[in-house]
């Protein structure tokens, strides 16, 4: 009984001495003018605006009010004061009832944010609420100098654990340089070096301790803030204040999580697909799997167009769902990017275009000898823009697939595979050479060239009748594509070889009118032994 006559004559002594009032104008006029919330003449809280239809005064009045009760409640908790968000700004709230509330028009005018001036303001009701409730007893002093000491001593023997372990570890990363950590290459390009590897892990060691040491500090400061009475609202402060930006970005990821999981989705799905189509054309080229009319070589060129369309489709299915889709920065690159696209990429679309028909129309493969224009060689390498051929010569040819699908290409090797590759050679011999003579000697010499097949077998065509000659065209069929020039080269040494053995002049009929003992265009000793030369004679006529 005696305590609680004690307790109430307290409670009235501290109601008496703790004044909260709203201070209004002093020429009586409160429309839109700032109202006060004081204690003591210490300045809690300001109101600027109206709110609910309540006047700034009223506000006041309202929150002194509140304030009045909580001072009055012998249960009170400072710790039970907190912030929150609500649709007019942010609400200072005990427990679930609403003290105060700064709204945005309430910031505007003090040039401050809602959540800066409600987190004041709780941080201002705590000190003075607190101050009633709580005594700071010889005992309490105690504990708070005990604990505060136990946590200094605790910090310390942190860090002296956290910079033990992080030399040991930082010796052990020293240790794996050029073993566990190796240089990073690109083929025989060093990227990055087996000691710049280590010296970034030890920096990024270190920078980890570091912030090891700084959420030690944290913890502790917050224990050592929270055991004092006149420092518990600084440690509210600073756990609202340190906590908000962990919040809002843990807050941010949660919300994005959705998005993010179908991000996923289609990256596994695309996976998926590609190592479906991987797995399908390998053995379309193996032959595992076969389709009539899809030829094996088709297998890697259509496997890129179908991977290159599913990474598009990937990127126009997954790109609304990135982070900043929608901002005016993200919108304004991919204007810059399709501009430049649009404007470079006429030709390269016709290369693309070329080579895709260049593909499926089968007019060459790698390795095949071929003529495109006046260029003639093997195929080296064939591109989404460009094929590479190797003349005779070992020139590397590089012809644009636009222009290659504008050209003439002939296909030496695949005529020779189907036995349909024609060399053919023309000479002129004069009326007084037996044709059947002249058809037979390069039908010798046909067979006789290495290179040339037996069967078909080679055949000689009279192309034309001349003045004073007569064309003979030999055709002879090869199964060697890439050995042309050589065959070439033999065809017509062993035609040589044969005129010559038959003593048959192939130059004779153009030099025979202004030739009468001079001796004949053949190799001595292909010449006759019974020849005779004969002289050359002039005659003059008088008039």
């Amino acid at each position: 009984m005696f305590r609680t006559i004690i307790a109430l004559m307290l409670a009235v002594l501290v109601s008496c001495s703790l004044r909260v009032e709203a201070d209004a104008p002093a020429d009586g006029s409160d429309a839109e003018t700032p109202a006060a919330v004081l204690h003591e003449g210490q300045r809690l809280f300001i109101y600027y605006s109206t709110l609910d239809g309540l006047k700034p005064t009223e506000r006041a009045s309202r929150t002194a009010e509140i304030v009045r009760e909580l001072a009055d409640d012998q249960k009170f908790d400072s710790s039970q004061i907190h912030v929150k968000e609500v649709p007019e700004g942010t609400a200072v709230i005990y427990g679930n009832k609403v003290i105060a509330t700064a709204t945005i028009s309430d910031a505007k005018v003090a040039k401050d944010s809602t959540r800066q001036m409600a987190a004041q303001f709780a941080s201002k009701l705590r000190l003075v609420l607190t101050k009633r409730v709580e005594e700071l007893t010889a005992g309490r002093i105690a504990f708070a100098t005990g604990l505060t000491a136990a946590m200094v001593l605790l910090f310390m023997m942190s860090i002296a654990i956290i910079c033990r372990v992080i030399a040991a570890l930082v010796d052990r990363i020293k240790k794996w340089q050029d073993s566990i950590i190796r240089s990073v290459k690109i083929q025989e390009a060093e990227l990055l070096s087996s000691k710049m590897l280590t010296n970034l892990l030890v920096s990024g060691v270190q920078v980890g301790q570091m912030f090891l040491i700084g959420i030690c500090f944290y913890f502790a400061l917050l224990v050592v803030l929270d055991t004092w009475p006149s420092t518990k609202h600084l440690a509210e402060t600073v756990r609202e204040t340190s906590w908000y930006p962990v919040v809002s970005v843990f807050e941010g990821i949660v919300g994005y999580l959705p998005k993010l999981l179908v991000i996923v989705v289609i990256v596994v799905a695309t996976q998926g697909i590609l190592a479906f189509a991987r797995f399908f054309f390998d053995a379309l080229e193996a032959g595992s799997i076969r389709f009539s009319g899809f030829d094996r070589d088709w297998a890697k060129p259509s496997y890129t167009l179908v991977r290159l369309l599913v990474i598009a489709l990937a990127l126009v299915l997954a790109l609304p769902y990135f982070p900043g889709w929608e901002s005016d920065a993200f919108k304004q690159v991919g204007l810059l990017l399709g501009l430049l696209i649009s404007l470079g990429s006429s030709q390269i679309v016709g290369h693309v275009i070329g080579g895709t028909v260049l593909t499926y129309s089968n007019a060459f493969k790698t390795g095949d000898r071929i003529k495109i224009g006046n260029h003639t060689g093997d195929v080296l390498e064939k591109t989404v823009f460009v094929t590479r051929i190797m003349t005779p010569k070992n020139e590397i040819v590089s012809i644009p697939n636009g222009q290659v699908l504008g050209s003439d290409i002939v296909n030496y090797s695949k005529m020779a595979t189907t036995g349909e590759l024609v060399l053919y050679t023309q000479v002129t011999i004069g009326y007084d050479a037996p044709w059947r003579k002249v058809r037979d000697l390069l039908l010798a010499a046909a067979n006789k060239t290495p290179g040339i097949v037996k069967e078909p077998a080679p055949f000689v065509l009279a192309t034309e009748l001349g003045d004073f000659t007569i064309t003979y065209e030999l055709n002879a069929h090869t199964d060697v594509a890439k050995a042309i020039p050589a065959t070439y080269s033999r065809l017509h040494e062993c035609i040589l070889d044969a005129f010559n053995e038959a003593g048959l002049e192939i130059m004779s009929p153009h030099i025979y009118g202004i030739r009468d003992g001079n001796f004949p265009a053949l190799p001595e000793e292909n010449v006759a032994k019974e020849h005779k030369q004969r002289p050359f004679v002039v005659s003059v006529t008088k008039d």
